[in-house]
């Protein structure tokens, strides 16, 4: 982020039908060991929204510090090279999947 200063942007409000639902989630996930408490002056908005089988999802909204961050100028190694450095299939494949 170089010098960018931290940004955050305001609660939004989940809709009425989710309100409860989403709040209950948020309640269960620290003892799921999933999240903690955080000071950071970096914040995004959590969205709530519906799976399609009917549960809810907690996505959050990253737009504002994605347009802060610098990008790497390294590329990610390709899948097939990665692959190739683990030996053979056989050694770590597992039952079932094939490469």
């Amino acid at each position: 982020t170089g010098d960018s200063p931290p940004c955050h942007e305001r609660h939004r409000r989940a809709p009425p039908a989710l309100h409860q639902e989403a709040k209950d989630h948020v309640a269960d996930l620290p003892d799921q060991g999933t999240t903690e408490h955080s000071t950071s002056p970096w914040a995004s908005p959590r969205v709530p929204a519906r799976k399609k089988r009917g549960g809810l999802r907690l996505c959050a909204d990253h737009r504002k510090p994605n347009a802060r961050t610098h990008r790497d100028s390294l590329p990610l190694p390709r899948t097939e090279e990665s692959l190739d450095r683990l030996g053979p299939p056989n050694a770590w494949e597992r039952e079932g999947t094939t490469t």
